[in-house]
């Protein structure tokens, strides 16, 4: 993914200054989560556990200002993503057009034209996609990843440490899983140029495929070409949601163990936690 976009930056550099906005932004917001999120110890203890109410209405204001914050910066982020996703997407087709325009006849005869449907269509619209996400999604989870750690240390040691095991179980399943599905996902890609073809062979000869009466063999052919794009695309499906629940076993199973390693602390009166500490890592 990061070689593609570097591929792609001369396309962007004309609209950089926007690029850097937007991760500027998306930054200030992820940050205002992190917050947020660390915010919900002092709101119990000495909102909820202190009995403050003052205490209680200006952390929970703050909180509510944060979000609020946060989430119209997260629109403006969407709202870049959707200009560098879309735009994106129009230059190329107009490139890709212009580009197959020049090709000699030896050219046409390699690229069959429900190849060249799938790169002016398929790919341009994944391309469009994935970079739309990316804008909105790539730099997110690192930037909230090394806060919350560095937050999680500074607020508790020992629960930091837990969490981290966490953290370092979940990148291991990301590298374990990852690879396998991207090269499913490459192979279905792939398959679906003779899926096309098929399809575009099959329309633009109907007439003699009537008149020789060669449905049935058109019928097979397809259902062969349309296998071979199930293949990949159950595999790689069944990838994701194999991954789905497993990092939902992390995240909830992460909850119980915090509350329970750090609640034993303070019962125990071995730990310098606090109930609020506790809640913020939860």
């Amino acid at each position: 993914m990061l070689s593609s976009l570097v591929r792609l930056w001369p396309i962007f550099r004309p609209y950089r200054g926007r690029f850097i906005v937007s991760q500027v932004i998306l930054a200030i917001a992820v940050t205002m989560q992190v917050v947020v999120l660390f915010l919900n110890g002092p709101l119990v203890d000495e909102g909820i556990r202190g009995g403050d109410i003052d205490a209680l209405l200006r952390i929970g204001l703050t909180m509510l200002a944060l979000a609020v914050v946060a989430g119209i910066l997260l629109v403006v982020v969407a709202g870049f993503a959707v200009f560098f996703g879309q735009g994106l997407g129009h230059i190329l087709r107009v490139e890709l057009y212009r580009k197959v325009q020049t090709f000699s006849f030896a050219e046409y005869d390699r690229f069959r034209t429900g190849t060249l449907l799938s790169r002016l269509n398929a790919d341009v619209t994944t391309i469009s996609t994935g970079v739309m996400f990316s804008i909105m999604l790539l730099l997110q989870a690192p930037i909230m990843l090394v806060e919350v750690v560095i937050l999680s240390f500074l607020t508790s040691v020992d629960m930091a440490l837990l969490l981290s095991a966490v953290v370092i179980g979940l990148i291991i399943v990301l590298a374990i899983g990852i690879p396998p599905m991207d090269r499913a996902y490459v192979e279905r890609q792939s398959k679906l140029d003779g899926l096309g073809n098929v399809i575009q062979e099959n329309v633009a000869g109907s007439r003699v495929v009537k008149a020789f009466v060669r449905e049935e063999m058109e019928n097979e052919k397809f259902r062969d070409a349309a296998e071979q794009m199930r293949r990949p695309a159950f595999k790689a499906a069944g990838l994701v949601a194999a991954l789905l629940p497993i990092f939902q076993g992390f995240t909830l199973s992460g909850g119980p163990l915090l509350v329970g390693f750090g609640g034993q602390g303070i019962l125990e009166g071995t730990s310098e936690n606090t109930v609020g500490d506790v809640v913020a890592f939860t």
